[in-house]
């Protein structure tokens, strides 16, 4: 993780993609093994319906509680069409939001880490506060670099934030 997040303005976008609820256990390589899954089942849908746009992908973490159980984690790609999505992939549409940005340069096994780094530390230290409400905890910015059948690359931690009065 880098140190200290720049802030930057995120949206208005409609994704479509693939939720799944996920364990949060002791051993990472189990959650990085069932994203990388997931990110697998939509690569087959994203090229088979030909309306996603290829290739960055976003992750969004949904309903994530840093000290829970599960995960309940989207992956997708922008609509190229937003009048038409794909039948059995999830539409979610993020308004306009101000993100503080982390990086994240390991393997994506190693992404909790950073995520409890950042809700439990940064984010405080920042004097920032996540937005809540029906945005997504937190949103996963694949760069141009990453693999997501095998978790390298890097990607970038977006979360949205309240900005200080």
């Amino acid at each position: 993780m880098s140190v200290g997040p720049r802030l930057e303005p995120f949206g208005p976008v409609l994704l479509a993609g693939i939720v799944r609820r996920h364990a949060i256990g002791p051993d990472d390589e189990v959650l990085s093994s069932a994203v990388a899954k997931q990110w697998r089942d939509l690569l087959i849908d994203a090229f088979r319906f030909g309306v996603l746009l290829p290739p960055r992908g976003y992750g969004l973490g949904l309903n994530f509680a840093p000290d829970g159980d599960t995960l309940e984690f989207f992956c997708g790609f922008v609509l190229r069409n937003e009048n038409w999505a794909p039948i059995g992939l999830e539409c979610i549409a993020i308004p306009a939001v101000t993100c503080a940005v982390f990086g994240h340069r390991g393997p994506i096994a190693r992404l909790r880490h950073t995520l409890d780094a950042i809700f439990a530390t940064a984010l405080p230290l920042e004097g920032l506060s996540p937005l809540g409400g029906e945005t997504p905890s937190f949103i996963l910015r694949a760069r141009p670099s990453f693999n997501p059948l095998n978790g390298f690359g890097g990607i970038d931690v977006l979360v949205p934030v309240n900005l200080p009065a």
